[in-house]
């Protein structure tokens, strides 16, 4: 929310609202950014929704370096326009990770489950606006991660990364954690959303870590288009 206590501190005249908010929002913007721009090219399905995951993590970061770094300059009505803008981002890098997942496991059921994933994008950034709250915003990322981890647990015996994806999903759960009890180790320099921020980048390395483990288990199948069609399990074996 806007800040109506000044605790920051002041940097050759500037004022800094969340130091370590600003630098963590900063590299989370430039490692989502840049690992999009590695991977946008790719030619299967899952590690292009997954890049597309990691974009709009990196942008919605790109608005928490002001909203976190420089509130006061923005005044109120541009940090609520800004805050609304920049965690809109947030439902829609959930709707490219699970759909990244069940496209991979069961492109059928993606296509039918496409429409109603945007109506959760609309639903969820209309009460984030109208509310000016983060919470619902925090019911979608605690369904979209439980949905993600659930189905890289199911298919972690045939689908290439499915344990690195697993670990990211659990390690975006556990910062959730952080976030709702509020725990800070220093209210300026490692407050509850420092520690979030800190986790969701350990979270990304990880989706890169599973992006390059199903390149390289798709590299080593005889037929790239089959195997990514299939999910690496046979078509009677639906599991999603």
């Amino acid at each position: 929310m806007y800040p109506t206590d000044l605790n920051g501190i002041y940097f050759n005249g500037i004022y800094i609202h969340e130091p370590m908010g600003l630098l963590t929002n900063f590299v989370m913007a430039v490692a989502g950014i840049a690992l999009f721009l590695k991977l946008r090219s790719s030619e299967h399905g899952l590690i292009n929704h997954m890049a597309y995951f990691l974009l709009f993590l990196g942008l919605a970061s790109v608005g928490g370096i002001f909203t976190h770094g420089f509130p006061t300059y923005l005044g109120e009505t541009g940090f609520f326009w800004l805050w609304s803008l920049k965690n809109t981002m947030v439902p829609i890098a959930n709707y490219f990770a699970v759909m990244g997942l069940i496209s991979a496991l069961n492109p059928e059921r993606a296509s039918r489950l496409k429409p109603w994933m945007g109506v959760k994008i609309i639903a969820v950034s209309s009460l984030l606006v109208m509310t000016f709250s983060f919470l619902p915003a925090v019911i979608d990322l605690a369904f979209t991660y439980i949905l993600a981890l659930t189905l890289c647990v199911r298919a972690r015996k045939f689908l290439p990364g499915a344990i690195a994806f697993r670990n990211a999903f659990a390690i975006a759960i556990l910062s959730g954690t952080f976030y709702v009890v509020r725990w800070d180790i220093h209210p300026l320099w490692m407050n509850h959303k420092d520690i979030v921020h800190l986790f969701v980048l350990l979270s990304m390395w990880y989706i890169y870590r599973g992006i390059r483990a199903y390149e390289a288990g798709l590299s080593a199948t005889d037929s790239l288009p089959e195997m990514e069609r299939l999910g690496y399990f046979k078509s009677t074996d639906t599991i999603v």
